[in-house]
């Protein structure tokens, strides 16, 4: 190990002396199953393996859905701010968006009129 003062430490994994930290770079480079000797660690292996790619498949989706729903709402302004430049009647549009509230439309409308 080389202590380089930046409180980093650069092992050769290649090397099995039976010290601790040989057994702990044998297990991070076969993380196969449970080990006695790192309790906490393969626990958190086996939990990350089995049971975190569920966790993070929920992160995933509900960003996905967070980030869906903005890119609507983004593309109906555009669209609202289109439609009052072309002369579409704020009472139309108001029907049309569904996923706009009134006063954003409203807002829309008075920016795009200067009404």
């Amino acid at each position: 190990m080389v202590d380089n003062g930046f409180h980093e430490i650069y092992i050769n994994a290649e090397i099995d002396d039976g010290s601790e930290t040989a057994k702990l770079m044998q297990y991070i480079q076969n993380t196969e199953g449970e080990n006695v000797t790192f309790r906490k660690l393969s626990d958190r292996v086996h939990y990350l393996r089995e049971e975190g790619t569920h966790t993070m498949c929920d992160a995933v989706e509900a960003y996905a859905r967070e980030y869906a729903v903005e890119k609507v709402v983004e593309a109906e302004k555009e669209s609202a701010a289109e439609l009052f430049k072309n002369g579409v009647s704020l009472e139309l549009v108001l029907k049309s968006m569904k996923n706009l509230d009134k006063e954003t439309i409203e807002e829309i409308y008075r920016e795009v009129t200067g009404q």
